[in-house]
């Protein structure tokens, strides 16, 4: 039994979205919800420096929507996009030999799909060999495409659009030899997130003491450690004022303005600090995606003196290489670091225990 046309093109048409749908799942895993861990995989692998990685991101996720979207019309179909996809794709399948002759087949995330969809580099490789395979097929017999069009304004639009929206939706700032702190006016170190107002409640003074003392006697007596320099010495412009992050207690947050992770322990931070009288409290945000300061401060309810730092600084000051940082300093001393959403995560109890010592 011979098949119609119309048949093959059907077929051929599910073949071509099988790996459509690999590609648009891919760029957007990229872009959502922002492109700081591909960027900063980017500069991991060697290919780029933290200048250059964002806009290489950018133009990489670009080319994954063009494909895609250029693999769903005929124009040069057989004759370019195809055989761009599958150059692509064998580009991808050498990286990813190389990563595994380095660090084993199923050590860690390729990141072809973010964090959206962990995939080990052999589970990556075998999918794009499948996805060389079908192109191939479909590159092959003619039918399975039908009549190529000629029409290279169609992919030149195409190129364009993509390019131009992936630019608009991840804005990014080149780098700056001295980026400037941004002043945030009538800053504050808590905003209440409700209006109500708390009437002291009268207390027996005998009973406070008791109470007082038993608090104290559950704390660690700690002496003040000698003073010393601390890797944020050097970043101590915060809301347009210099603060000496060395001297006393400081608790300073390295976080990305869109972070999910970073808002969730912004959050952590300002519910403590309604309960429990914390020390000043400073931010340093990477510059990707400043313009969603505003909307981080919203969302974690408190506001608070910061400064912006280009990604390799950013990155080169963590003392564990991902986001949310959150360090307490005493008197330049680290007596707490956590790092990341992982096994180095911000941990509440552990954070309060360093914080809650008595002089």
């Amino acid at each position: 039994m011979t098949l119609s046309s119309a048949n093959y093109r059907k077929i051929g048409l599910a073949l071509r979205w099988i790996v459509i749908f690999m590609f648009l799942l891919s760029a957007f895993s990229k872009l959502y919800p922002n492109t700081v861990d591909f960027t900063k995989q980017l500069v991991d692998l060697g290919i780029v420096n933290w200048c250059k990685a964002p806009l290489l991101a950018r133009l990489a996720i670009s080319l994954e929507f063009f494909l895609a979207f250029a693999l769903m019309q005929r124009n040069y179909l057989r004759r370019v996009v195809i055989p761009a996809t599958i150059a692509l794709l064998v580009f991808f399948c050498i990286h990813l030999l190389i990563q595994m002759s380095i660090h084993g087949a199923f050590a860690g995330n390729c990141g072809c799909f973010g964090n959206l969809l962990p995939m080990s580099p052999f589970a990556a490789f075998v999918k794009n060999l499948v996805a060389i395979g079908l192109l191939a097929l479909l590159w092959k017999k003619r039918e399975l495409i039908g009549e190529e069009k000629n029409n290279y304004h169609v992919l030149l639009w195409l190129l364009s659009g993509t390019t131009a929206i992936v630019f608009m939706a991840s804005p990014y700032a080149p780098c700056k030899t001295n980026p400037a702190p941004v002043v945030m006016e009538n800053q504050v170190e808590i905003i209440p997130t409700s209006n109500k107002i708390v009437e002291p409640v009268a207390t027996n003074t005998k009973s406070s003491v008791k109470a007082d003392s038993a608090t104290l006697k559950n704390r660690i007596v700690e002496k003040a450690p000698l003073p010393k320099s601390s890797r944020f010495a050097p970043y101590n412009n915060f809301g347009g004022k210099v603060v000496t992050v060395d001297n006393g207690k400081k608790i300073i947050c390295q976080f990305v303005p869109g972070c999910d992770h970073c808002q969730h322990v912004g959050k952590l931070l300002v519910t403590l600090a309604k309960k429990e009288k914390l020390p000043p409290m400073y931010i340093i945000f990477m510059d990707e995606e400043a313009e969603k300061i505003p909307t981080f401060f919203k969302i974690i309810g408190a506001s608070f003196p910061y400064q912006l730092m280009d990604p390799a600084t950013f990155f080169g000051t963590l003392k564990v290489p991902n986001t949310p940082g959150v360090t307490y300093l005493w008197n330049g001393n680290e007596r707490y670091n956590s790092a990341g959403a992982e096994k180095d995560s911000f941990q509440t109890q552990a954070f309060l225990k360093a914080v809650k010592t008595v002089q």
